[in-house]
Order: structure tokens, then sequence, then C-alpha cells
């Protein structure tokens, strides 16, 4: 009984979650960090001096995302904690901690 309400309550989780493909779309910006997502799931991530990441991009569970560099090899699972038309929050944990940066949506 307990495994199913554990189940019941991560699919509802899931399902409600009110993040949807096309509101993802875009190059969104923030202090050291920009991040594009395309509609054919390719994206690219700037973060700092480094050159960057470009590959594909996926939704896991909910509001979790899956970062895959070119060889297909999953490279971070950012959480997106908020998400409006104008502002993305990402949490992307690094070393145990979390790390959240605030991006906005470039016109």
């Amino acid at each position: 009984m307990r495994t199913f309400l554990i189940i019941l309550i991560t699919f509802c989780f899931w399902a409600c979650s009110s993040m949807q493909d096309k509101d993802l779309h875009g190059t969104w910006k923030g202090d050291n960090m920009e991040f594009t997502l395309n509609a054919d799931n390719s994206m690219e991530l700037k973060q700092g001096l480094n050159a960057g990441v470009k590959g594909k991009y996926r939704k896991a569970m909910g509001n979790q995302l899956e970062l895959m560099n070119e060889e297909g090899k999953v490279v971070f699972n950012p959480r997106i904690t908020k998400l409006t038309t104008d502002t993305m929050i990402i949490d992307i944990p690094t070393l145990g901690t979390s790390r959240l940066f605030v991006l906005a949506k470039q016109k």
C-alpha cells in the first residue's frame, strides 16, 4: 500500500507540472550563464569563461531536465524551480550543494 501511495504521489506531481515544452524554448541569460533551448531539443549552455556545452536536452520527471553533450552523455541535471514568460530559475546541483541561477528570457 505504501509503495502504491508513493507511486501515486510521484505521478500526480509529474502530471501536474505546469512546465510546457514551448515555454522552455528560447535563450535565457543571467550572471555568468547563457542557456539556449530549441524546439528540436538541441541546447547550448555557456557558463563563465568555459567554452560551453552543446548537445541535446530532454525533460525527465517533473521539472527536471537532462542536458546531454554531443556524445549523448548526461552532463547536467538542472531542476527548474520557477518558469514564467520572462524568467527561469534553475537549480544546478554542484558537489552536493544547490546552485540557483536566475535567468531572463532574451527577446
